[in-house]
């Protein structure tokens, strides 16, 4: 199933999955952003 939600760098379509939760909306989507200190990770 694709939620319309990308990853913020380039990454396999079989490692980057998303669990939707209880409250999820076919409207959430978008570019997963993460904190600035992930970005050397």
């Amino acid at each position: 199933m694709n939620y319309e939600i990308a990853s913020p760098f380039p990454v396999p379509e079989d490692v980057f999955m998303v669990k939707p939760l209880s409250g999820y909306s076919k409207h959430h989507r978008g570019k997963v952003i993460y904190p600035a200190a992930f970005n050397n990770v």
